[in-house]
């Protein structure tokens, strides 16, 4: 089993009060992420949670277990104390009795095969559960106090000023000062340090690995920047503009979120995760890095870059020349894949479920999928095995003189298995609705065309290929006038259904 790693967000808390009684509980949030840095997303998870005395390889004094599911960001929230009990309690728990840890073991199957994630001290905070038992409790009535302190009723600070008693509270990193004169402490390390990046420091502020990083406001870069290329950072907020030369750098097993790339380029590597980020005329997105619930407009990027996964996302205005995958998403206006003018540079991956609208896919080696498209064309290269199916097709895309929703290009000596299946095309404008031309000089080169629906059309399939199987099998045509028109050689027909 692959080692878990736990991103912890949110620190313990417990709540308190004078009267009444004290929760026995703790609050705890964490982010699992499996040993690559890729988020454990949607998955019941099973937690063992125990209190320990003394030092971190101490008695157990308390234990429970968990099971909880992961969000769609592997987030998981937990009240420690409400678990299914192991051991002990906490409403016995001597808080004033020594050092507490909290050692948190986790199955990421949901199971019982527990692996420890880390054990780290309690602090201030879950022992103020000790002052609900303090022999000396406060009832509350001034006159039940002992040594009472002398109440000044008329006070006198030298000046008739009020304006200078005012004191303000800031943060920087990991220091907390008081103004005038009041001092300043810094916080305990836990291993990484909130760092606040906006425009007035960006250009001098310092970052390290694991740091969390707040964007504040807009930050104006001019030149090439490296401050976010430090290995399992997490990034939030603010916009960062440039003037369309700049790239802005990150490294493995980042994560940023809801931050506004403009008039820029991205260096990401393969493990960089965006969410919910925003990018506008931006020519670079690194490499093959993860994409969820983003925005993308008028962005392009060229052959020289492989564009990762896109997820939940929306596609605006774009040129991608390659891309790994993208689905459950919204396209519009767009090229996905290479030009005709290129032989190289195709997408390369899965284009599957999503909602394609006046746009244009140049296909090679991949599958196309469960989408809905219209005003649309999708153009085919060689590939082996490669799979058209589950899709809609209403309207063709005719910008570039195409008449067909499926244009198949037989160039090269490629071997090519391409089934085109259970697809349902309509349009009344389409002639044909399947094109192939070209020719291949390899062999075993097969299309099969089958149990499709076409509807309103001049003719289904097209072929003006050669040196190719085209097999066209158990389709159903209505108010087709042709199925087939064949200039082309080595065609099958079977069992079409008019």
């Amino acid at each position: 089993m692959k080692k878990i790693i736990l991103t912890i967000v949110s620190a313990l808390s417990i709540s308190l009060f004078t009267y009444g009684q004290a929760p026995e509980k703790m609050q705890y949030q964490a982010v699992a992420r499996n040993s690559s840095g890729a988020i454990i997303a949607n998955q019941s998870v099973q937690f063992r949670i125990s209190i320990v005395q003394g030092s971190p390889s101490g008695t157990a004094v308390f234990s429970e277990t968990h099971n909880a599911n992961t969000n769609n960001f592997g987030l998981v929230n937990l009240q420690i104390g409400d678990g299914t009990n192991i051991n002990g309690s906490m409403s016995a728990i001597n808080w004033g009795n020594g050092n507490y840890y909290v050692k948190i073991e986790l199955d990421a199957t949901g199971g019982t095969n527990y692996q420890l994630m880390g054990t780290s001290q309690l602090l201030s905070v879950p022992y103020a559960l000790h002052a609900k038992s303090a022999d000396n409790a406060f009832s509350g009535d001034y006159n039940d106090l002992s040594n009472t302190p002398t109440i000044l009723t008329s006070p006198n600070d030298a000046d008739a000023d009020p304006s200078n008693e005012i004191q303000t509270l800031s943060i920087s990193g990991a220091n907390i000062t008081l103004s005038n004169g009041g001092g300043s402490i810094s916080l305990p390390s836990s291993g990484s340090s909130i760092v606040v990046v906006d425009n007035s420091n960006y250009s001098n502020v310092t970052t390290a690995y694991d740091d969390i990083i707040n964007i504040k406001g807009t930050i104006n870069i001019t030149s090439n920047y490296s401050k976010f290329d430090k290995e399992g950072v997490s990034i939030s907020g603010g916009k960062i503009i440039g003037t369309g030369s700049e790239v802005v750098s990150f490294n493995d097993k980042s994560v940023i979120t809801g931050v506004q790339f403009e008039n820029l380029q991205i260096d990401a590597d393969e493990q960089t995760t965006f969410i919910g980020c925003t990018f506008t005329n931006v020519s670079k997105l690194g490499w093959k890095a993860t994409f969820n619930s983003c925005y993308f407009n008028n962005c392009t990027v060229g052959s020289t870059q492989e564009i990762g996964y896109l997820t939940n996302s929306e596609v605006y205005n774009c040129s991608f020349n390659r891309v790994l995958s993208i689905t459950s998403s919204k396209i519009s206006n767009s090229q996905i894949g290479g030009d005709f003018t290129s032989s190289t540079f195709y997408t390369v991956g899965n284009i599957t479920n999503n909602t394609i609208t006046d746009s244009k896919v140049y296909l090679k080696y991949g599958i196309f999928s469960g989408n809905r498209c219209d005003d649309f064309v999708l153009h085919l290269y060689a590939g082996a095995k490669t799979a058209i199916t589950g899709n809609s097709f209403d309207d063709v895309y005719t910008p570039d003189g195409n008449n067909s929703h499926i244009m198949i290009h037989m160039t090269g000596s490629a071997f090519t298995n391409l089934i085109i299946s259970e697809n349902a095309f309509f349009d009344t404008g389409a002639s044909p609705y399947i094109s192939l031309d070209g020719s291949f000089s390899g062999s075993y080169n097969l299309v099969k065309i089958t149990n499709n629906s076409f509807v309103r059309g001049s003719s289904a399939i097209g072929n003006n290929g050669s040196n190719i199987r085209l097999v066209v099998t158990e389709n159903s045509l209505k108010s087709v006038s042709l199925g087939v028109s064949n200039s082309g050689t080595n065609i099958v027909r079977d069992n079409d259904s008019i």
